[in-house]
């Protein structure tokens, strides 16, 4: 469904990807490690995702869910699969690259 949809990019993208890439950032800088492309990359995604395209989501998910507290519950569970998904992916990614080394 729509509201579906909405969730999953609001609650599974839109709202992880800023405070995610906030870290790895972080965690770039403190190591000094020279990767400019991949520092503008972050931080554009950071500065868009968190600012502009987060609110638009959520006025987008606002506008197919208004009131109905079953498409609002759609759309949660859907943002929540998104997030145990997204998990599941890192985890996976985590455990090959150690698997490499």
């Amino acid at each position: 469904t729509v509201e579906q949809v909405a969730g999953a990019f609001l609650f599974g993208r839109e709202k992880v990807i800023p405070e995610m890439f906030q870290g790895i950032l972080e965690d770039i800088q403190k190591s000094k490690i020279n990767c400019p492309t991949l520092i503008y990359y972050l931080e554009r995604h950071i500065e868009v995702d968190g600012g502009e395209h987060s609110h638009l989501a959520l006025a987008c998910l606002e506008a197919v869910c208004g009131n109905d507290e079953k498409k609002w519950q759609d759309a949660i569970n859907v943002g929540v699969k998104s997030l145990q998904l997204r998990e599941k992916l890192w985890d996976s990614v985590k455990n090959n690259i150690q698997f490499l080394h």
